[in-house]
């Protein structure tokens, strides 16, 4: 009865988002988090995006000195009945935030406002993150997820836990350094 005893631990708030400062100290700056996926920093450095997976919602934090995080506020909330839930996510050099869609079978292209800009519709229902590679960064690449599809699912849905790759007009940013 593995799985009767999964949902509720899942669905508690319990993860937390944490800061690692240049001298390596770890900080809590968020709490109550049900299931923490991103994060992405706006390509200025000055928001970063998290996503509470659970909640269907995104949240942009102010980064002050130091890194230090601000108060948020949702910067997005999606149905996720209808679009999936938003999951891993990354910044192109316009700062539009790309986000997989579980359950959405896409990822999308949202502007700094959060309007929808570009939809990347994929052959399985679960993207799970994305990342800009590629000699020009201008490849998104995708990963995808098999976990809890049905057999019939996995039928549907052949594809399911692949790694793909879209060549977009935008590019991503180089990786950041970290101190």
């Amino acid at each position: 009865m593995a799985g009767v005893d999964e949902q509720p631990r899942r669905a508690a708030p319990d993860g937390r988002l944490f800061r690692l400062s240049r001298e390596l100290a770890l900080t809590e700056q968020e709490r109550e988090v049900h299931i923490c996926n991103g994060p992405a920093f706006a390509n200025d450095g000055q928001v970063m995006y998290h996503t509470d997976s659970l909640l269907g919602r995104v949240c942009a934090y102010p980064v002050g000195p130091g890194g230090v995080l601000g108060p948020p506020h949702v910067w997005r909330q999606f149905d996720t009945a209808a679009e999936g839930a938003p999951d891993g996510m990354t910044v192109d050099c316009e700062g539009g935030v790309w986000i997989a869609q579980w359950g959405g079978a896409r990822v999308c292209r949202y502007l700094p406002d959060g309007t929808l800009d570009a939809v990347v519709r994929l052959p399985v229902s679960q993207p799970s993150s994305c990342a800009f590679g590629g000699p020009n960064l201008s490849t998104l690449y995708i990963t995808s997820a098999r976990q809890d599809l049905s057999e019939e699912q996995l039928a549907d849905q052949p594809l399911a836990g692949a790694l793909f790759s879209a060549e977009l007009d935008v590019r991503g940013l180089p990786p950041a350094r970290f101190g």
